[in-house]
């Protein structure tokens, strides 16, 4: 019984997985890069890149300015392997 508990419990773990996600960083003039990081779980390329977006959109709205994406890429297979993606963007004036 305790076997079973504990599959369940680790189960139900790996299918909420991780998700860790870079503070922006400078890559140039207004420009930053946020990357993250995601095991297990569900997640599909379109959910965490999503996230990275809206991430960059706070951040630059902190600035009362508005995120302009440059670039984005995605490496991992969801469920298979761990995930990440990184987010190439502009604060500009709106």
């Amino acid at each position: 019984r305790t076997k079973q508990l504990l599959c369940i419990v680790v189960g139900a773990m790996s299918l909420i997985g991780c998700v860790r996600m870079t503070e922006p960083v400078s890559t140039g003039k207004d420009t930053y890069m946020i990357g993250l990081g995601a095991r297990g779980g569900f997640y599909s390329d379109a959910e965490l890149l999503a996230r990275s977006i809206k991430a960059a959109g706070a951040f630059c709205a902190s600035q009362r300015r508005r995120a302009e994406v440059q670039n984005t890429s995605a490496s991992g297979v969801q469920m298979w392997t761990p995930q990440s993606n990184q987010v190439i963007f502009k604060c500009v004036t709106p």
